[in-house]
């Protein structure tokens, strides 16, 4: 029977693979590298020139300050409470990972994204998982979000090679904005995952919040938390 440690740990690695958490910018399938598309630059700005006069050129940010920008956007450790701290296990990516349900993961999907993400761990055991995918347009993005939706969409599943118990998807745009916003409650033998996916404009935003029995997070936490990393990172 494998201790509580070693089923988290299952847990937690599996989540990092199969979608929910990329920290790589592009990916690769089979050994191929796939190269991520041209990272979308900012809207050109409205000018109050007279008709017919020249317009300034747009500012422009480079794909890498950008994703230096978002990245610095994600959620930090003392935000989330007392004792948090960066988990030396941070998101890896891995096409090869199935849906929770089975089937082919999101990342295999749609490999050619931009995509950072971190993961924290807490003193009782508690983990949060944040990722960030940008796609080419807000249509790709839309399709991911379907995609990572469609892959949650059973009872049971398999995670890490534990049997877990998948909730009904619940509609928690209200709670958390975004253009659309799904949360699900995978519950394992020793543990209790919060999902929540939000998709706006051409990010698709995941959060994951592993919780031991008896650990500290509650889904109110998750929600008031993905609100947080939401509204940053829109605003970034």
């Amino acid at each position: 029977m494998p201790t509580l440690r070693a089923v988290l740990a299952g847990v937690v690695g599996v989540l990092l693979l199969v979608g929910v958490a990329q920290l790589t910018i592009g990916s690769s399938i089979a050994g191929t590298p796939v190269a991520a598309p041209p990272f979308p630059g900012p809207a050109a700005a409205t000018s109050t020139l007279e008709p017919g006069r020249p317009q300034p050129p747009a500012p422009t940010v480079s794909p890498e300050a950008r994703l230096d920008q978002l990245k610095a956007a994600l959620l930090r450790p003392a935000e989330v409470g007392k004792g948090w701290r960066a988990s030396p296990q941070q998101p890896t990516p891995n096409a090869s990972a199935p849906a929770v349900c089975g089937g082919t993961g999101v990342v295999a999907r749609f490999p050619d994204a931009h995509r950072i993400g971190t993961a924290l761990q807490g003193e009782s055991g508690d983990r949060l998982q944040q990722t960030l995918s940008v796609f080419s347009d807000a249509a790709t993005a839309g399709s991911a979000f379907d995609a990572f939706a469609d892959g949650l969409d059973c009872a049971k599943g398999t995670l890490g090679g534990t049997a877990v118990s998948i909730s009904d998807p619940e509609d928690v745009r209200s709670q958390v904005k975004g253009e659309r916003a799904t949360s699900w409650t995978l519950s394992g033998e020793g543990f209790r995952a919060v999902l929540i996916s939000v998709v706006a404009k051409d990010q698709l935003m995941n959060f994951v919040f592993l919780t031991p029995n008896g650990g500290d997070l509650t889904k109110l936490d998750a929600l008031v938390l993905a609100k947080t990393g939401v509204a940053r990172l829109l605003n970034t």
